[in-house]
């Protein structure tokens, strides 16, 4: 499970593909965190992401360009 969080306005979510639809649906033109946990212990990460008004989801925090959602995948338990 994926959790998206933006000050109460939190969504989880089942799989990155949701996530993507989602950000790109209901977060358009805002800052919001993505939580998960990770492999091998199942701690907990964050990834701070922008989302703007074109649905483009980018790295919020150290400016590297566009989340790789497949790496994302591929660290969650």
């Amino acid at each position: 499970m994926l959790k998206i969080k933006n000050f109460g306005n939190d969504r989880a979510v089942d799989s990155v593909t949701e996530l993507q639809d989602a950000l790109r649906t209901d977060y358009k033109g805002m800052h919001v965190s993505i939580v998960y946990s990770a492999k091998p212990h199942g701690m907990s990460r964050v990834v701070l992401v922008t989302v703007n008004d074109a649905g483009v989801i980018t790295h919020t925090n150290n400016g590297t360009g566009p989340v790789n959602f497949d790496e994302l995948d591929e660290l969650r338990l």
